[in-house]
């Protein structure tokens, strides 16, 4: 038997999803981050990162639907 579902469209779709909310989710931090620390620092900068990512990933662990893991994967980055 597969380990894959029956209905394999709707899990490629939220997969893809997934991963193109993961890479928004790069892509902001990597705009966002240089000229934060810049202006705020490198330590700081690092540890609020750090801990936005730390609390994304809390939620997104207790998600009990896909959309909602599919909402937070952008702030796992």
């Amino acid at each position: 038997m597969s380990a894959m579902p029956l209905n394999s469209n709707a899990y490629n779709s939220s997969q893809g999803l997934v991963v193109s909310l993961f890479s928004l989710g790069s892509l902001v931090g990597a705009l966002f981050g240089g000229p934060l620390s810049d202006w705020v620092g490198r330590r700081p900068t690092l540890v609020g990162g750090a801990l936005l990512a730390a609390s994304g990933i809390i939620v997104q662990c207790s998600a009990i639907a896909i959309w909602q893991v599919e909402l937070l994967s952008c702030t796992t980055c």
